[in-house]
């Protein structure tokens, strides 16, 4: 089986905080690429335009939001 490439914008702030470890999760709207062992490629986003930065991870964990409380239900929470 092959792998799912999820290509994702990230603000800069938050892209910092991903690359150096501090935040390991995101909320998102959910889509069927969204789902464990596939891969999500973070590209961060100034504001304008991409920058070169981008970071390539497998996803482990998917928690839908129609199945947890505290969560919009069609969102969900990844994490890597």
């Amino acid at each position: 089986m092959v792998n799912k490439m999820y290509e994702i914008a990230i603000v800069a702030p938050l892209y910092t905080k991903i690359v150096y470890g501090n935040r390991n999760f995101l909320v998102l709207k959910y889509n069927d690429n969204l789902k464990p062992g596939n891969m999500i490629c973070l590209r961060e986003f100034d504001g304008e335009n991409y920058t070169s930065r981008f970071k390539a991870m497998g996803i482990k964990h998917v928690v839908m939001g129609d199945n947890v409380e505290g969560v919009i239900p069609g969102y969900c929470i990844i994490s890597w």
